[in-house]
């Protein structure tokens, strides 16, 4: 299935798919790898409490990267409306922050563009999310949309995506 999400993915827009770990939905999360990893395209995450408010705050992971460059390019049309946009740079512990976070949120920022930038500390090998928000969903769909850009910039994208329940998909 994966192999057939990506080459469906790289003729898109961007890939809309629900929060959820592999751990949780071997299928689901094929797809999510994929769509993430092999498409070179954006990904929409929806949690099961979706609200009118999707698109509303956009979060961009950032690493000084070429990947993250592409993706915010990609980004543009979902940022322009945006009320808040966050630019997250994960710093590890004894780690100087990524000073190309602060050019890349000037960037936006002369786009006239609302951005946040947002640079938490962590440790390697550990989840980048605090425990104590990993089931509270409004902080949820926020570490979900991140993850597009966490897989590849050093944390594991199961652990953020892994805060929301699987959803329910219409027959």
């Amino acid at each position: 299935m994966g192999p057939a999400i990506a080459q469906r993915a790289k003729t898109a827009d961007f890939s809309v798919l629900p929060t959820v770990s592999a751990a949780d939905d071997e299928m689901f999360g094929e797809a999510r790898d994929a769509a993430l990893f092999s498409s070179g395209r954006p990904a929409l995450f929806v949690p099961d409490e979706a609200s009118d408010h999707v698109g509303e705050t956009v979060v961009i992971a950032w690493k000084d990267s070429v990947e993250s460059a592409r993706a915010v390019a990609a980004a543009a049309p979902f940022l322009e409306g945006a009320r808040r946009v966050r630019l997250i740079s994960l710093v590890p512990d004894g780690e100087p922050e990524d000073e190309t976070a602060t050019a890349m949120a000037n960037y936006l920022k002369a786009a006239c563009l609302p951005v946040e930038l947002r640079r938490p500390r962590w440790a390697r090998g550990t989840s980048a999310m605090p425990s104590s928000r990993r089931r509270d969903p409004a902080f949820c769909s926020s570490w979900a949309d991140m993850a597009a850009g966490a897989g590849r910039n050093g944390c594991s994208a199961a652990r953020p995506i892994t805060c929301c329940a699987t959803p329910t998909l219409p027959s």
